[in-house]
């Protein structure tokens, strides 16, 4: 399987770590309430899906689409 280029451009996964970490020490809830951490997962879900979106309208490369979108 081909490796995907740049991964980081899709998902950086120190930076989210880091912002998770950040999530984690400032609130104040429950430790069963989530609420606090979908705004950054979901702040990195959608700038991964719109950097897909960019290579894919670049090089019209759907298998990358799909290896991307997997992995």
């Amino acid at each position: 399987m081909a490796s995907i280029p740049r991964q980081r451009d899709i998902i950086d996964r120190r930076v989210l770590e880091q912002q998770l970490a950040a999530v984690a020490r400032s609130t104040q809830s429950s430790a069963l309430d989530r609420g606090p951490f979908i705004a950054p997962l979901r702040a990195s879900l959608t700038a991964g899906r719109d950097e897909i979106r960019r290579r894919f309208e670049a090089t019209g490369d759907g298998a990358a689409v799909v290896r991307e979108q997997s992995s």
